[in-house]
């Protein structure tokens, strides 16, 4: 899962840092910045249950 972390992570970082784009461009770059936020948070959100099972 950590793997998949440092991706998105990654990712996100490539996308910010993009410069020099068309509005077309920006509209996509800003829809996959948002699907990788959103699938960040439910890594996140797994790895926290998957912690309280087992570490109660």
């Amino acid at each position: 899962m950590d793997m998949i972390l440092e991706t998105v992570i990654g990712t996100e970082r490539l996308i910010e840092k993009t410069k020099g784009m068309d509005e077309e461009q920006k509209r996509t770059a800003e829809l996959y910045l948002r699907r990788l936020q959103k699938v960040k948070e439910i890594h996140r959100l797994a790895e926290e249950m998957l912690q309280s099972i087992f570490y109660p």
